[in-house]
């Protein structure tokens, strides 16, 4: 034990400051890991029909397509689906409102109104544990 000028002895701290700055890094990564996954996972169709409209509003083709379910995807190519990005863009404008989410198994029925929104019901189905637009109207029902 070292011993201070006046002979009394230094204090030190019982457990070493290194190990408390690092407990605190690992306790902050830790946390901020958490964070981020409980809020992957609580993104619920309504947000994503949200990402849909904003997309489609700023005539994004890319960022709508990849928000569309994998069966979509398969039966519409990527320039085909850019043509009716404008249209589509009319049915469902950035500002609907979310009258109702209808959860059923891995698909829900987003039912949305609001000034221009010409279709009242979105569907959308579980993929990955994110949630994709299947499509619009009574056509498309809840996916299986």
């Amino acid at each position: 034990m070292s011993r201070e000028e006046n002979g009394q002895p230094r204090w030190r701290p019982a457990v070493p400051t290194m190990l408390v700055v690092a407990s605190v890094l690992v306790a902050l990564v830790a946390v901020s890991a958490l964070i981020f996954v409980l809020f992957r996972e609580t993104v619920g169709p309504g947000e994503v029909l949200r990402d849909f409209a904003e997309a489609l509003a700023e005539d994004d083709c890319p960022g709508s397509y990849e928000l569309l379910d994998a069966g979509v995807r398969a039966s519409i190519p990527e320039d085909e689906w850019c043509e009716e990005v404008p249209r589509l863009a009319d049915a469902l404008p950035r500002d609907f409102e979310i009258d109702r989410v209808i959860l059923e198994g891995t698909g829900a029925r987003v039912e949305v109104s609001g000034t221009g929104t010409s279709t009242g019901a979105w569907f959308l189905t579980r993929d990955d544990g994110s949630w994709v637009v299947k499509g619009a109207g009574a056509a498309v029902g809840f996916p299986s």
